[in-house]
């Protein structure tokens, strides 16, 4: 009788190892899906940032091109890993500029030329 309780209890404590084993690879997958979806998020933080950054960059120098030539109608842009089109249209006063980045995301400002400088005055994503 007494090995029979041996076995029974030896039974019991490998249930209680197998369900706390169970529970501590639950918590752990839990854990690292949770952490790859904050990589995740992360991620398409930092590119939509980027891309934030990258569109301001060509309405800068689509501006410092119309600051030096006010009849610059636009082009292409080259500026490190990026490239964007511009497309202006207008007359010496009021400018309308399409800007666009590889085709995925575009804007469209309107500038004003005034006091020497050229001011933004709508800008539409």
């Amino acid at each position: 009788m007494n090995t029979l309780q041996h076995k029974q209890s030896g039974i019991a404590a490998l249930m209680v190892v197998v369900l706390i084993g169970s529970a501590a690879l639950v918590m752990g997958l839990a854990s690292s899906a949770r952490g790859l979806n904050t990589l995740e998020l992360s991620v398409l933080h930092s590119r939509t940032e980027q891309s934030r950054l990258q569109m301001e960059s060509c309405v800068e120098e689509s501006l410092l091109q119309l600051y030096h030539d006010v009849n610059w109608n636009g082009g292409t842009l080259f500026l490190d890993e990026l490239s964007c089109t511009i497309v202006v249209s207008g007359n010496n006063i009021q400018k309308t500029m399409n800007i666009s980045i590889l085709g995925q995301k575009s804007l469209t400002i309107v500038v004003e030329f005034e006091n020497s400088a050229w001011r933004i005055v709508a800008w539409h994503e």
